[in-house]
């Protein structure tokens, strides 16, 4: 609409009260054709998440573990398996460096790296830089292949954090 406003106005300046016509079929362009990247922003450091360990009991029994380790940069990643099969990955006092774009995923790598990241299985966008959160995981996904728990910056091609998936003892 503003383009086609905006050739009116410069056309009527030339002297001339009419658009040219547009050949039917034409491909035409919106005015916002021009398609800009947003920058990311990076998290927040000085916000907590806080988020609860769920109950698991409403299907009855209680969930094992299925998996625990240290976070490299901080905190604590536990893997937890509930009797009806959902999954829980939570971490615990997790700290990490801001960056923008941070994404928790599962590697097949047990040193995941940026020419990883194609492989990764997401589990959604890191909640916060710290404190505690949880991530389901599929009750559908092999867990037998995957290695770590990494948390990454695919805007950066970098990883921030990793846990290894070990069973506990």
């Amino acid at each position: 609409m503003k383009l086609r406003f905006g050739l009116m106005l410069f056309l009527a300046a030339c002297g001339k009260t009419e658009a040219p016509a547009v050949p039917a079929g034409a491909p035409t362009a919106p005015p916002s054709a021009a398609v800009e990247t947003p920058e990311v922003p990076a998290l927040n450091p000085d916000y907590v998440v806080d988020e609860p360990l769920p109950p698991f009991d409403e299907g009855g029994g209680r969930p094992s573990l299925v998996a625990q380790s240290a976070v490299s940069s901080g905190g604590q990643m536990s893997l937890y398996e509930a009797p009806d099969g959902t999954r829980l990955l939570r971490f615990e006092d997790l700290s990490v460096a801001a960056a923008p774009d941070l994404e928790v995923v599962l590697s097949k790598s047990a040193a995941p790296s940026a020419e990883d990241f194609a492989a990764a299985i997401s589990l959604g966008a890191l909640k916060g830089a710290r404190g505690n959160q949880n991530y389901l995981v599929s009750s559908k996904l092999a867990l037998k292949p995957l290695q770590t728990v990494a948390v990454i910056s695919r805007s950066q091609n970098v990883v921030l954090a990793t846990a290894p998936l070990i069973p506990p003892k």
